[in-house]
């Protein structure tokens, strides 16, 4: 009796998973150091557009806040990395068409129009 039960469930065919909801996108983060560019950078697969994070430390906080911008890609810098390499860095990734500046600072470099300010 048991021997036929086993044999019952082990003949089962397996029922294949459900498809996923939807597909996941490729974020590949590290700190990362080109040249006199030194900073944190999450890069996001197929991304178009970066952002040049002004902060004053990249500590667990700033790399978390980088993350949260979602399908781009981010590079947190501290003031001892020169800003316009940094851009330049970012505009040399591949795929990547815009930079834009976020300064999270309260001393910002001089703003351009590719420069936000967030309020602290």
């Amino acid at each position: 009796m048991m021997t036929g039960l086993l044999l019952g469930l082990a003949c089962e065919t397996a029922t294949p998973l459900p498809p996923r909801a939807r597909d996941t996108t490729r974020v590949a983060a590290q700190m990362v150091a080109a040249g006199e560019v030194r900073g944190y950078l999450v890069r996001t697969e197929g991304s178009v557009d970066a952002h040049l994070l002004l902060t004053t430390s990249l500590d667990g906080e700033v790399q978390t806040q980088a993350k949260t911008y979602t399908d781009s890609t981010v590079l947190a810098i501290t003031p001892t990395t020169d800003t316009a390499k940094s851009v330049a860095y970012l505009e040399g990734l591949p795929g990547i068409e815009r930079v834009t500046v976020v300064c999270e600072r309260k001393v910002c470099p001089d703003l351009n129009p590719g420069t936000a300010q967030s309020s602290p």
